[in-house]
């Protein structure tokens, strides 16, 4: 049985995951994003001799790449000059982050021959539109949630620091009375209403010109988003993932 085994190098921790040929995962490991750590434990595994993808949001030294290479029947290094699995007509290709085509080929993997919306909401939420021809023309972004509660904090004298928990009790009272009681709730409030609404309003625009649109959403904070947004979504946090196993496929 030939493996997919996907690696993606965050700043600080990095994620190991092999997939079958049916892109099932069979295992994840979570490790420290240093090359002597991924090398080391991509060495140890009994399926390293199959396809190797790697995507990292840090630089990689040339002596790391050339030691996966050998340690592989097949490496691809993601980047935006990789071959994807639709057409991409974004204008400034070069700028996109290989997160959001990630997101959007593990997408057209689950909703074949369908519109998606496609959200990952990370530090900055991306939203990003695929068409049922598999043509990708671009999307919007906008400021997280962690990053909304920093700029308040920052950019004023007085407003405190906070940093959002999606389990946070808070979050089910302001929600519930549509209002917030002290300084940190009205905070929660601004930034958790405001959020969802842009969202809702993304997602109604969409579904204005297709009814039929799925939206699927991914990244740290989809659980909150799944909760508590009107239109209906789906959630799948392994979206970048398996996006990655088919990118591998297609080089």
């Amino acid at each position: 049985m030939t493996y997919n085994i996907v690696v993606d190098i965050g700043n600080t921790h990095s994620r190991i995951v092999v997939f079958d040929s049916e892109r099932t995962i069979l295992s994840r490991t979570k490790i420290n994003s240093s090359e002597k750590e991924i090398y080391q434990q991509l060495s140890k595994m009994d399926k390293v001799r199959s396809n190797l993808i790697v995507s990292s949001v840090i630089p990689l030294t040339k002596q790391f790449i050339d030691k996966l290479i050998e340690l592989t029947k097949h490496f691809v290094l993601f980047d935006t000059n990789t071959k994807l699995p639709f057409h991409n007509k974004y204008e400034t290709p070069e700028t996109l982050g290989t997160d959001r085509l990630a997101a959007l080929s593990g997408a057209l993997h689950l909703f074949k021959g369908e519109d998606i919306l496609v959200i990952d909401a990370g530090t900055c939420i991306t939203i990003d539109f695929l068409s049922k021809d598999k043509t990708y023309s671009g999307g919007a972004i906008i400021p997280g949630i962690n990053m909304q509660y920093k700029a308040m904090h920052e950019f004023t004298g007085k407003l405190p620091k906070i940093l959002h928990n999606a389990d946070d009790p808070d979050y089910s009272e302001i929600f519930d009375l549509k209002l917030g009681r002290s300084t940190h709730k009205s905070m929660k409030m601004g930034v958790g209403f405001v959020q969802c609404a842009a969202l809702d309003s993304i997602i109604d625009m969409h579904k204005a010109n297709i009814p039929e649109i799925n939206t699927i959403i991914t990244g740290g904070d989809a659980i909150f988003f799944e909760r508590r947004l009107k239109n209906k979504i789906f959630a799948n946090l392994d979206l970048t993932l398996v996006g990655l196993s088919l990118i591998l496929d297609c080089n």
